[in-house]
């Protein structure tokens, strides 16, 4: 209880709410009493699809890939505000609920700082600002931050994803303009600058290398060694950067590795058994 909701102001209760989010976005897409429910990445490719319908008996997309990639990004921004606000009130445990504004005044005061010194009706404009020369990505998801708080804050992007920017020393460029309710820019700015950030450091870190390698016809690829629960973003951010997707997960594709060529006995064993799966389960 501690972990999930450290404002003292908060109620016991408040952890069992919490909980019940956790729960409603990390199962309600992959639970049901006949079969289990799979949502495929909106990247993965039309043949990948096919390749793991055939290979899985029992798979039923319960789901738009938009639909899929909304929640997901939902859930990181539902996980976001659990631990900046030390939970969410009792009728914001859906995240589709912060969209109401009529519940707005209670979620604010969770931001003691904010509720505090700045009035409910006061707008402002801010800026984001980048401070030094990085390839864009996530701002989107900035953009998706602002308006779970406030679905009247206006953002206006204004360089798109993908684009490199050089920004001169003491310079910064505005790439991205945000109106509205200050309470909501309050709160979201950290959670939203944290995703841009992250995005965009692993953006400008790809482009770095696939410029390097673009001269020998080699490209970059990215890895499964990804932050729990940000794989999605994480591999936006890569393509942002010039690279390339490798597989999305376990279900995609095969690769053996150096503990399966050890638990196999051998290379060669290891190499046998996989096309001997793939006959069995074409």
């Amino acid at each position: 209880h501690k972990l999930l909701s450290p404002n003292r102001y908060l109620l016991l209760g408040q952890f069992n709410r919490d909980i019940a989010l956790f729960k409603a976005f990390l199962i309600k897409w992959t639970l049901s009493k006949t079969a289990a429910k799979t949502a495929l990445f909106p990247w993965t490719s039309q043949k990948e699809r096919n390749s793991c319908r055939k290979r899985q008996e029992k798979i039923e997309i319960t789901m738009t890939e938009a639909q899929f990639t909304k929640e997901l990004i939902d859930t990181l921004i539902a996980l976001g505000l659990i631990e900046d606000l030390g939970g969410l009130p009792e009728q914001a445990c859906q995240l589709e609920s912060l969209l109401s504004k009529e519940k707005l005044s209670a979620l604010f005061a969770l931001d003691i700082t904010t509720a505090a010194t700045i009035a409910a009706d006061k707008q402002v404009q801010a800026r984001l600002l980048l401070k030094e020369s990085a390839v864009l990505s996530g701002l989107e998801f900035c953009k998706r931050v602002f308006s779970c708080l406030d679905k009247d804050i206006e953002v206006e992007i204004l360089e798109q994803d993908g684009t490199y920017i050089d920004v001169g020393k003491g310079e910064k460029v505005e790439v991205a303009l945000i109106r509205g309710s200050a309470r909501a820019i309050l709160i979201a700015e950290r959670l939203s600058l944290n995703l841009v950030q992250r995005m965009c450091g692993i953006a400008t870190n790809t482009r770095k290398y696939a410029q390097i390698a673009a001269p020998y016809g080699i490209k970059i690829l990215d890895t499964r060694k990804t932050i729990p629960g940000l794989r999605a973003i994480e591999k936006m951010a890569v393509l942002a950067g010039g690279g390339t997707n490798h597989r999305m997960g376990l279900y995609d594709a095969v690769l053996v590795k150096d503990n399966h060529i050890r638990a196999a006995g051998s290379i060669t064993k290891a190499v046998e058994n996989v096309r001997q799966y793939l006959k069995e389960h074409p």
